[in-house]
């Protein structure tokens, strides 16, 4: 279950620049992306979607989803405010 401790209220711009640097490293690969938070580091991690921890990756409850290159940034940052108020 996503608690709101799993992800910390971030501004706006914080928000908007992790998302960005997240969709480049999604439309730089060939491969669709798991995103997630990660609480240890602070920020969003990829995840290759055929990756050996792929399945474990999708069962956090700070997992946005899996994108591939087709996402947009607004994509992101609903789903990542959607972890941050759930």
């Amino acid at each position: 279950m996503k608690t709101a401790q799993s992800v910390p209220a971030l501004d706006e711009r914080l928000i908007r620049c992790m998302a960005s640097e997240a969709l480049d490293r999604i439309i730089g690969s060939s491969t669709p992306k798991l995103l997630f938070w990660d609480m240890s580091s602070k920020r969003l991690r990829a995840v290759g979607a055929d990756a050996a921890r792929a399945k474990a990756v999708l069962a956090q409850p700070t997992c946005l989803g899996m994108y591939d290159f087709e996402v947009k940034l607004q994509d992101i940052i609903d789903d990542f405010k959607a972890i941050c108020q759930s």
